[in-house]
């Protein structure tokens, strides 16, 4: 992914049984003498960095989803076979506060299968 998306960088990531969990940093492409938040882009902008940074993550999302899904269906043998749920879940990381607890969440979330709910091998079913 990184010749593909060079502006992102993976943080902390992990794959669980039957979800995953990680971290994208998306580099800053807004060039400095952009200030302020956006809330609604005008529609000659939809070229401009910050039109382009939006759609960012769901570009890396979509093709990590389609080459590690069709890497499984060849290794399995099931051409064609769904892999992924349709949509995943993003969440702004607004500080280094909660930027904290999300990697110790995220690192910490194999010590937790053995009691989740939707692992059907736990030991206090």
């Amino acid at each position: 992914m990184d010749k593909r998306f060079p502006e992102i960088e993976i943080d902390v990531f992990i794959v669980m049984p039957d979800h995953m969990h990680g971290i994208v940093i998306i580099s800053d492409v807004v060039r400095a003498n952009h200030a302020g938040a956006i809330h609604e882009l005008p529609r000659q902008e939809k070229n401009s960095p910050i039109a382009r940074r939006r759609m960012t993550l769901p570009m890396v999302i979509g093709f990590y989803k389609m080459n590690t899904a069709k890497a499984i269906n060849i290794a399995n043998d099931t051409r064609c076979t769904p892999v992924w749920q349709r949509n995943y879940y993003e969440h702004i990381i607004r500080n280094q506060d909660s930027l904290n607890s999300i990697r110790r969440y995220i690192q910490e979330n194999p010590n937790r299968w053995s009691i989740d709910p939707e692992n059907l091998n736990r030991a206090n079913q």
